[in-house]
């Protein structure tokens, strides 16, 4: 089981890359440093932007051990074409897929969770399933 040793808010003095996205960390961003124990010692760097999202997205991601890179791919790529793409006007609805070729856009997720929050539920046949409402 991972262990959370330390975890901050941080402003970065040199360019790093955040272990969510891939992106890039600026000199002067604000972002958050984590650093745990596993087998080994590590630490995690990632965007604000993408710690919330990893953060509103928990259930959906369903994490056994922590959240890794590739989790959140997946689960970014899930919900974008879940509940986003059905209505972005670059999603072409015949073919299920985006005319800009993403696999997931952060922008319009985090613009999403912003406004709206994502809820956990059950259907007639016990099946979990989840709904996106707004945020009182």
């Amino acid at each position: 089981m991972t262990e959370c040793l330390r975890r901050s808010e941080r402003t970065a003095r040199k360019t790093h890359t955040c272990d969510y996205c891939g992106g890039i960390i600026k000199r002067g961003e604000k972002y958050i440093y984590g650093a745990y124990k596993d087998d080994v010692f590590f630490d995690w760097k990632s965007h604000e932007r993408c710690d919330f999202i990893v953060n509103e997205l928990w259930d959906f991601i369903d994490p056994w051990d922590g959240v890794g890179k590739d989790d959140f791919h997946y689960a970014c790529h899930d919900f974008c074409h879940t509940f986003v793409c059905p209505d972005c006007p670059q999603f072409d609805k015949e073919y299920k897929e985006c005319e800009k070729d993403a696999y997931f856009c952060l922008d319009r997720i985090d613009a999403l969770l912003q406004t709206h929050r994502l809820v956990k539920s059950r259907d007639k046949y016990r099946m979990i399933c989840f709904k996106v409402v707004p945020r009182e």
